[in-house]
C-alpha cells in the first residue's frame, strides 16, 4: 500500500480526528484531488524522467539513488505531521485554532527536518563518493519539503484544496522546466539548484495561500501537546518509512552490492516507472477511503463498495501495466536510447503493478476497518521477503534478480494485505473469522 497510515488507539482524540477527517474528505473534489496528488508526486517523478532523457545511466544513477534517499528521509524528517495537518486540522472548527495548529506540526516538521538533515550530512558517507557527496548538498531541502508537505495537507484537512490545486500544477509545470534547463546548462550541479528553487517556490506558494491564518504563537488547540503529536506522528512515520524502504529496495540492493553505475542507472528508470505507475491506483483508493468509512455500519454497502472500487482499481492498474508493456520499448529508443538494456527489466517489473493495487486496495479497506496498524507488520514483512529472496538466489541475476526479488515482495504483500482485509471485512460484517483482538496490532 503506498501510503499506509498507523494513529495508535482508536480511543483517542487524534484517532477519532482521524475518523472526522475521513468522512468529510469525501466532500473534496477529485479532479482537485488528484491535481494535487499529481503536483506533489506526479512532477517529482517526471523531473526524474526529464532528467534521466538529459543524462546518462552512469549520472542518473546519481540521480535517482540520491532522490530515493531523499524521499526515504522526508518520512522521517516530516514526523508524521503531514498526516497529522489533515486530522488534527480537520478535527477544529475554529479558524484561528486551525491556524495555531499548522504552526505547530509545521515548527515540529522543520525540526525533524533540520535534524534529519544533520544527521544524514554526517553519516552520508556510506554511499558511494559521487553519491554522498550530492547527498550531503541535497539533504537540506528537508526542511523545505516537509513544511511544505505539512502545509499542503492543512487545505485537505480545511477541505479547501481547490484553493491551491490549480497554482500547484502550473507551478509544477514551471517547476519541471527549471529543472531541466537547469541539467542541460549545468549537469548534475543544475539539478541540485533546480531541485532548491523548486522546494522554495512550492513552499512560498503554500505559504501564501495560508495567509494570515498561519499562527506560530499561543499553545497547541483542540487539548494536543508536543508529545501526544510525536507519538501519533511516529507511529504514522514508522508504516510510511518501511512501505518507501520497500518502494527503494531494489535500488538499494543493487547499490550496496557494487553493481556498475549503469546498471543502477537502468534499474533506476524502470523502477521509477514501477512507482510512477501506482499515483492513479492510489489516488482512486484514497477518494474512496471516506466512502468506505461511512459503509462500515453497513456490512453489505461496504462489501458492494470495495467490490466495486477493487474492480475499478486492478482494472486500471492492468490497462496502465499494459499500455507500458506495448510502448517500453519504442518510448525507450526514441526518449531514452542510452537505457535501451534497461526494457528487459522494466518489462519484468511491470507484472508488479497489479500486485501494488492489490495491496493499495487491501489496505484501505484497513483503514476503513479501523485496523491500520496491520499496514506496518504487512509492509514489514514485504520488505524482509524481498531482501531474503535477493540474498538466497536471485542476487546473482543482477538487476534482472532485483527485479524479481522486487515482484516476490510485492506478490507477499498483496497477498498479505487481502487476507487481513478480509478478515476485517469479516468482522464488519459481524462473522468469527477475526476477533476483536485483532483490532490493533
Amino acid at each position: 500500500m503506498p501510503v499506509p497510515v498507523f494513529v495508535p488507539g482508536s480511543t483517542t482524540r487524534l484517532a477519532l480526528a482521524v475518523k472526522s477527517a475521513l468522512h468529510a474528505g469525501g466532500r473534496v473534489g477529485v479532479v482537485h484531488y488528484v491535481a494535487a496528488i499529481f503536483s506533489v508526486q506526479g512532477v517529482a517523478y517526471l523531473n526524474q524522467f526529464m532528467i534521466a532523457r538529459v543524462v546518462g545511466p552512469e549520472d542518473f544513477a546519481v540521480v535517482r539513488t540520491v532522490e530515493a534517499t531523499l524521499n526515504v528521509l522526508l518520512v522521517a524528517a516530516s514526523l508524521g505531521m503531514p498526516m497529522l495537518a489533515v486530522t488534527t486540522i480537520a478535527g477544529l472548527a475554529d479558524e484561528r485554532a486551525q491556524g495555531r495548529m499548522l504552526g505547530s506540526l509545521v515548527a515540529l516538521a522543520v525540526l525533524g527536518g533540520l535534524a534529519t538533515a544533520a544527521l544524514t550530512f554526517l553519516a552520508s558517507g556510506v554511499l558511494a563518493p559521487v553519491q554522498a557527496r550530492y547527498l550531503g548538498i541535497m539533504v537540506w531541502v528537508l526542511p523545505l519539503a516537509a513544511a511544505s508537505r505539512t502545509t499542503l495537507n492543512y487545505f485537505q484537512g480545511r477541505l479547501q484544496v481547490q484553493r491551491v490545486a490549480g497554482y500547484m500544477v502550473a507551478l509544477s509545470l514551471i517547476s519541471l522546466g527549471i529543472v531541466v534547463v537547469a541539467v542541460i546548462k549545468a549537469g548534475l550541479n543544475g539539478w541540485v539548484i533546480g531541485r532548491y528553487l523548486t522546494e522554495v517556490l512550492f513552499l512560498a506558494l503554500l505559504l501564501w495561500g495560508v495567509g494570515s491564518s498561519l499562527s506560530l504563537s499561543g499553545g497547541i488547540p483542540g487539548g494536543h501537546r508536543v508529545r501526544s503529536l510525536l507519538g501519533a506522528g511516529s507511529g504514522i512515520a514508522a508504516s510510511l518509512l518501511i512501505r518507501t524502504g520497500m518502494d527503494n529496495a531494489g535500488l538499494y540492493l543493487l547499490v550496496f552490492s557494487g553493481a556498475p553505475d549503469t546498471t543502477v542507472g537502468y534499474f533506476g528508470l524502470s523502477s521509477l516507472v514501477l512507482i510512477a505507475l501506482s499515483i492513479v491506483p492510489t489516488s482512486l483508493a484514497s477518494i474512496a477511503l471516506p466512502r468506505m468509512v461511512a459503509r462500515t455500519r453497513d456490512p453489505v454497502a461496504l462489501h458492494a463498495l470495495v467490490r466495486r472500487v477493487g474492480g475499478a482499481i486492478i482494472a486500471v492498474a492492468l490497462v496502465l501495466a499494459g499500455a507500458a508493456a506495448l510502448l517500453a520499448r519504442p518510448v525507450v529508443d526514441l526518449l531514452f536510447p542510452s537505457y535501451r538494456e534497461a526494457s528487459p527489466i522494466l518489462l519484468l517489473l511491470l507484472v508488479a503493478v497489479p500486485f501494488r493495487a492489490i495491496s493499495t486496495l487491501s489496505g484501505v479497506v484497513l483503514v476503513a476497518c479501523d485496523r491500520v496498524g496491520m499496514t506496518v507488520w504487512t509492509n514489514l514483512l514485504a520488505l524482509v521477503v524481498t531482501t531474503l529472496v535477493w540474498v538466497a538466489g536471485t542476487s546473482q541475476w543482477g538487476a534482472i534478480g532485483t527485479a524479481a526479488a522486487v515482484i516476490a515482495g510485492e506478490v507477499v504483500s498483496a497477498g498479505a494485505y487481502v487476507v487481513a482485509a478480509r478478515s476485517s471485512l469479516a468482522t464488519a460484517s459481524g462473522e468469527p473469522a477475526a476477533g476483536k483482538g485483532a483490532r490493533h496490532v
